[in-house]
């Protein structure tokens, strides 16, 4: 009856950072043929088959596993009464116990040895380690995308389906859960939730089969559900294949705009090329080289932090602007080599000299398709290198220019005509001869002749 192998009984209690309720199920860890209790007690109550009279003392015998082998049986200092509980502190550990037992009659069980197997129990107070690899604190995330959430977790005692993923749009301690006793796989794949947020917190809690239990968060995540919005305002015409853009772009969510790009079309949207971008503010003005002269389709596409993004365009019915690059001066023609003709007097003779207040018309032509309303003027200079008198400006193209000779006196009058385009381009000519104008006469003297 002495000789009955002693049996050990731990009470174990929960601990760690949530509930109890929280936690996987308690588990046992094998260890060769044994299943081993693991528990974080503090102290252990150890009891024995045995409780009738003829029992005098009872001793506890410990003894510690370290790599992989136990060490020497030790008697623990106190011998413990029929009716005594035995109640022992052991710290961290993989330990085996043994209760040797004394009857009234003076006998007692063997002293343990190395044979002695005991009964093994885990004391494990360390919590797990956890870490979260991604997100990091302040990561962009798209409502409603797939993201891999994938951490480290590591712990000696490791329950087989250890970590829960828990997600806070508010930031505060108000959690749903992601994901529920999950296996320690690094990964879980998450749908991203529609609320948009800029204070989101992804927990991970782990626990061992102890049910301590580690646990870790990330901040500030943003959560952001929609694209940014942007635009073109302008110019619509210009006279330089170097073009700066006036945009207008800002998101509508808490990402916040990371890029915004030029998409062209020179042919009314069938095909689109990609045009230079911005990555950080300001966003009100793109530089952009024209490759050729022309008329184009312009479309701004901006993408916010976390990946939402306007459309590409493909079809002529994406296009937010147009925009006409004309790099060429207008170019004029006159019909006469001096620029004037006497008024009605059609393509006659020239006249090469006129007084003040003849009716003169200047006949001209404007070869361009963009000419600005109005955008005609002419002018005459009197004397070479003097400064250009105007005659006429907000003239109309398609009609000839008709003006009285100032009173002047020059044997060097000449003609300018100048043409402006939408784009800002000027076109001129200057007549290639001059005329002359006489405002007296030289009667010379008057002399008798005779034979």
């Amino acid at each position: 009856m002495l000789n009955k192998l002693c049996a050990l009984s731990c009470l174990i209690a929960s601990t760690g950072l949530v509930h109890a309720a929280d936690a996987p199920p308690k588990e046992k860890q094998p260890f060769g043929q044994d299943q081993v209790t693991v528990t974080s007690r503090a102290d252990l109550t150890i009891g024995n088959s045995r409780s009738d009279s003829e029992i005098k003392q009872r001793e506890l015998w410990y003894g510690k596993q370290a790599n992989g082998q136990w060490g020497d049986w030790q008697k623990h200092g106190l011998s413990f009464g029929r009716n005594d509980p035995i109640v022992w502190a052991p710290p961290e550990g993989h330990w085996r116990v043994h209760v040797r037992i004394e009857d009234i009659s003076g006998l007692a069980t063997p002293v343990p040895t190395a044979e002695t197997k005991g009964s093994q129990v885990i004391i494990d107070r360390t919590a797990p380690s956890v870490a979260i690899t991604s997100p990091s604190a302040g990561t962009f995330l798209r409502s409603g995308s797939v993201f891999d959430i994938t951490w480290k977790v590591s712990d000696p005692h490791l329950h087989s389906t250890p970590v829960t993923i828990r997600w806070s749009r508010t930031g505060d301690k108000t959690f749903t859960t992601i994901a529920e006793h999950v296996p320690n796989s690094g990964s879980y794949r998450w749908s991203v939730p529609k609320e948009m947020t800029a204070t989101g917190v992804i927990e991970i809690i782990a626990w061992d089969r102890a049910n301590n239990v580690g646990s870790t968060q990330v901040e500030s995540l943003v959560v952001d559900a929609l694209p940014p919005r942007a635009n073109i305002l302008g110019p619509q015409i210009t006279a330089s294949q170097d073009v700066t853009l006036s945009t207008n772009a800002r998101d509508a969510g808490p990402s916040g705009i990371a890029k915004v790009q030029l998409w062209h079309s020179a042919d009314n949207g069938t095909t689109w090329n990609e045009g230079p971008n911005l990555t950080k503010e300001p966003w009100d003005k793109l530089n952009w080289k024209a490759p050729a002269d022309g008329n184009y389709q312009l479309k701004l596409v901006a993408t916010d932090h976390s990946g939402n993004t306007n459309p590409i365009p493909s079809t002529a019915n994406d296009g937010q602007a147009q925009i006409l690059i004309d790099t060429v001066k207008p170019t004029i023609t006159l019909n006469s080599p001096i620029g004037v003709r006497q008024a009605g007097d059609g393509q006659g003779s020239l006249r090469r000299i006129y007084k003040p207040d003849d009716q003169v018309t200047v006949n001209f032509t404007v070869n361009e398709e963009n000419i600005a309303a109005g955008g005609v003027s002419v002018a005459i200079q009197l004397e070479e290198d003097a400064p250009w008198q105007s005659l006429g400006s907000n003239l109309d193209t398609n009609k000839a220019f008709s003006f009285p000779i100032p009173n002047a006196n020059t044997n060097s009058a000449r003609i300018r005509v100048q043409a402006l385009d939408k784009a800002g381009n000027l076109g001129e000519i200057i007549a290639a001869e001059t005329f002359r104008i006489r405002n007296t006469i030289d009667g010379g003297e008057t002399v008798i002749e005779f034979d």
